[in-house]
């Protein structure tokens, strides 16, 4: 299997863990994913991260790490994967610190302060 079958099996396991008042939206961004309408799941998976919650925060990481419709992005893919496992995604946990072990020291340091930031503001505007 390859990363980006990867990336969309993942999307779809989020899916099914996470609560019912998301899943729908959820479930429409991991349908535009597999169907590699990229600027569709971006638009409906984005509000979703920025409410908090860590199932559409998993999938922007993903979205960062693997060039899926934004801008290939390492330390996004970090600070969104830190916002997730700050809210107990122990998965996003792991894919945070695989990536950070790419990361030079000074874009760990962005990461880490653009999660801070963006968690300080309750998760508005970021992105």
């Amino acid at each position: 299997m390859n990363c980006r079958q990867t990336m969309w099996s993942l999307a779809a396991v989020i899916v099914l863990v996470t609560g019912a008042a998301q899943a729908g939206d959820l479930e429409d961004a991991a349908a535009a994913l597999e169907s590699k309408d990229y600027a569709k799941a971006r638009r409906l998976v984005t509000p979703i991260a920025q409410r908090g919650d860590r199932g559409g925060q998993r999938i922007l990481g993903f979205m960062y790490m693997y060039e899926a419709g934004v801008p290939l992005d390492y330390v996004r893919a970090y600070m969104w994967w830190s916002l997730a496992a700050a809210s107990g995604d122990s998965k996003s946990g792991e894919y945070r610190d695989s990536v950070g072990k790419i990361l030079t020291p000074e874009q760990l340091a962005q990461a880490r302060k653009m999660a801070a930031d963006c968690k300080a503001r309750k998760f508005k505007g970021c992105n």
